[in-house]
C-alpha cells in the first residue's frame, strides 16, 4: 500500500466518522451562526440607539405648576418662543408635565420610565427669566440605559440652541453685535473615515473570526485521538503497518476542512447580516464586501490548519475525550487573550510580531477590518510559519499515535 493510497484511506475513515458525528457538525455550524448573529445583534441595537429621531418622551417639571398646565419660562420681550415649544420643536419629541416638589420626583418617572429624560425648572423660573437673571434647570437621565445619554445631549442640545438665541435676541435689544461678544467660535473637523468608525463598530468581529478557526474542528480532532483511544478503537487503526505521520495527517486533513468550513460560513453570515440595509444606514461604515472577505480568508485559513494540528496534538496525550475536552476548552483563552491585549495594549506592532501565530492574525484581520492592506511579506511570512507549525504538531502527533503507549494504555 502507498502512502498516497494510504492518507486517502484514513482521509475517507475520518470524514465517514465525522459524518457520524453529528455532535462534531452542529457544533461548528452552530458557532458560524451564533458568533455574527450576536454582533449583528450589538450593532442593531447601535442602530436603534442612534437614531437621532428615535422617540423621546420629555418630562417638564416646575414646583407649583399643576399637570397640564403651562410651563415657563414664557416669553422674553423679544418675542422668542419658549422653551417648551422649542423641545416640543424636536423630531418625535412628546413633552409631558409633571406633578411635584422636587427633582426627586422627576427622577422617579425617568426610573419608572414614565418618562424619558425630565426636565426641572425652578419655582420662580418666570420671574428670574424676565428679570434677565439665570434660570436653574436640572436635567434628569438614566444613563445606564443605552439610550439614556444620547436622548439626554438631544434634550441638552435644543436648551443650548434656545439660550442662543436668547443671549442674540437681547444683545441686538440693546444695541450690541451678538458677534462682539464671541471670543471663539468652535468648529469641530472628523478625520476618521468609514473604515475606522467600522473598526470600532466591528470590534468583536476580530474574535470571532479567530475563535471559529479553533472551535470549528476542535471536537472531530478531539474525537479521532482521544475519543478513538477512549473507545478502544485506536488499536485497530495502529495495527496497520502504516507511518504515524500518515494516519495523523489524515485525521488533521478532516479536522482542518470542518475548521475552514466554520470560518468561511462565519465569513458568509457575517457579510450577509452587515449588509441588511438598517446597519448601512448608520455613518460607521459597517459592512463586510466580498473582497474584504476573501482577504481574511486567505489569512484565516493557515490559522484553522494550526489550530486542529495543536488540538490533536494535545488531545492525543489525554487519557479521556471529557479530559482533552477540558484541556482544549482551556487553548481557547489564546485567541481571546491576544485580542483583549492589542485592545487594552499601547503596543506599536512590529514586523517580527506579524510573524507569530494566532498574534500575527489578530493584527492582520484587525487591519483588514480597518481598512488598512497587508503587507505581502507580513502575510506570507505568518502564512508560512503557521503552516510550518501545524506541520511540526502533526508530525509530533504522529509520533505520539506510534508510541507503544498508546495501544497499550487504549
Amino acid at each position: 500500500m502507498t502512502l498516497r493510497v494510504a492518507l486517502q484511506a484514513v482521509i475517507r475513515k475520518e470524514l465517514r466518522d465525522a459524518r457520524r458525528d453529528r455532535r462534531s457538525l452542529v457544533a461548528a455550524l452552530a458557532y458560524a451562526l451564533w458568533g455574527p448573529a450576536v454582533m449583528a445583534f450589538a450593532l442593531f441595537a447601535i442602530a436603534r440607539a442612534s437614531d437621532p429621531d428615535a422617540a423621546l418622551r420629555l418630562g417638564i417639571l416646575q414646583p407649583g405648576r399643576a399637570p397640564g398646565g403651562p410651563v415657563g419660562p414664557l416669553k422674553d420681550p423679544s418675542r422668542i418662543p419658549t422653551l417648551v415649544s422649542e423641545l416640543s420643536g424636536l423630531p418625535n419629541v412628546t413633552v409631558e408635565t409633571l406633578a411635584g416638589e422636587d427633582v426627586e420626583t422627576a427622577a422617579t418617572a425617568v426610573r419608572r420610565r414614565d418618562v424619558d429624560v425630565a426636565l426641572v425648572l425652578e419655582r420662580d423660573a418666570e420671574v428670574r427669566f424676565e428679570g434677565l437673571r439665570p434660570v436653574a434647570l436640572t436635567l434628569v437621565y438614566d444613563a445606564a440605559r443605552s439610550s439614556g445619554a444620547r436622548r439626554a445631549s438631544r434634550v441638552r442640545a435644543a436648551i443650548a440652541s434656545y439660550e442662543r438665541g436668547i443671549s442674540d435676541a437681547r444683545l441686538v435689544l440693546r444695541g450690541v453685535a451678538p458677534s462682539s461678544v464671541d471670543v471663539f467660535r468652535v468648529e469641530e473637523r472628523d478625520v476618521s473615515t468609514a473604515a475606522s468608525r467600522a473598526a470600532t463598530a466591528n470590534a468583536t468581529l476580530p474574535l470571532f473570526l479567530l475563535l471559529a478557526a479553533f472551535i470549528g474542528g476542535m471536537n472531530v480532532a478531539i474525537d479521532a485521538t482521544a475519543g478513538e483511544r477512549e473507545r478502544a478503537s485506536l488499536e485497530h487503526l495502529l495495527v496497520h503497518p502504516v507511518p504515524g505521520w500518515v494516519l495523523a495527517a489524515g485525521k488533521w486533513v478532516v479536522a482542518t476542512l470542518l475548521a475552514i468550513v466554520s470560518v468561511a460560513l462565519t465569513l458568509a453570515v457575517s457579510a450577509f447580516l452587515l449588509s441588511r440595509p438598517r446597519l448601512l444606514a448608520l455613518d460607521l461604515g459597517v459592512g463586510l464586501p466580498a473582497r474584504e472577505a476573501m482577504d481574511l480568508f486567505a489569512v484565516l485559513a493557515p490559522l484553522a490548519c494550526f489550530a486542529t494540528a495543536i488540538q490533536m496534538l494535545v488531545a492525543a496525550q489525554a487519557r479521556s475525550f471529557k479530559e482533552a475536552q477540558t484541556t482544549l476548552s482551556m487553548l481557547l483563552f489564546l485567541p481571546m487573550m491576544a485580542g483583549f491585549v492589542q485592545s487594552f495594549s499601547s503596543l506599536v506592532p512590529t514586523f517580527r510580531q506579524h510573524l507569530v501565530p494566532v498574534w500575527g492574525h489578530q493584527l492582520l484581520v484587525g487591519g483588514l477590518l480597518r481598512g488598512e492592506r497587508a503587507g505581502v511579506e507580513a502575510f506570507l511570512g505568518l502564512s508560512l510559519f503557521t503552516l510550518l507549525a501545524a506541520a511540526a504538531c502533526v508530525a509530533a502527533t504522529g509520533r505520539l499515535l506510534r508510541n507503544e503507549r498508546m495501544i497499550a494504555s487504549s
